[in-house]
């Protein structure tokens, strides 16, 4: 008889198919059993399975360096950088520890990775044009010239200005408004 039917203890653990092939699950030890067709013949070994951290490792110090290469460069922007920083932070101790299974390892390298995705890069303002929100009775005349309709008085009437940026999906820190006209005020959100 030369059919062996393998077997493992724990298929949380280690898996084994047909031909004796065996694929790790998760941290821990499972017996895998190999036994003739007649039953007349049996073998088992230990199998312990440990947790892989270099994928975790390399992309953590792959991300860390982009990070430290990156900073204050506006390549990016503040708020996309700081977000693969604190991921880069958390998976720290998990390396340094080593007691993650290896379904905690793979869920950080996924989350590095979504975090690295989700970087935004920094595009710079290079020119401004001011348009406003269409509030009602509000219409534009033509560049420049806004007009409330159907109203007497303009007393504490309001219209919000919108910077539009120059190229689209730039950044910018901040925008200063200002009026020329005394009668005319503006507020600092425009």
């Amino acid at each position: 008889f030369t059919t062996v039917y393998w077997s493992s203890s724990d298929e949380n653990v280690v898996k084994v198919d047909a031909n004796g092939v065996m694929t790790p699950v998760e941290k821990g030890e499972a017996t895998i059993t190999g036994k003739t067709l007649d039953g007349g013949y049996t073998d088992k070994i230990k199998i312990s399975v440990i947790t892989n951290f270099d994928e975790l490792a390399e992309k953590h110090g792959r991300y860390y360096n982009l990070i430290e290469s990156v900073k204050d460069s506006y390549e990016y922007t503040e708020d996309s950088l700081d977000a693969l920083a604190a991921v880069v932070a958390e998976a720290q101790p998990m390396l340094n520890e080593g007691k993650a299974t290896q379904a905690e390892v793979n869920a950080m390298v996924k989350k590095l990775d979504d975090a690295y995705n989700a970087l935004v890069k920094y595009v710079a303002a290079e020119g401004l044009t001011i348009g406003f929100v269409e509030d009602t009775g509000v219409t534009l005349v033509r560049d420049g010239f806004i007009r409330y309709s159907n109203t007497v008085s303009l007393n504490k009437k309001s219209i919000t200005l919108e910077p539009v940026l120059q190229p689209a999906g730039s950044f910018y820190s901040s925008i200063k408004w200002e009026s020329s006209n005394p009668n005319i005020t503006i507020g600092e959100n425009g």
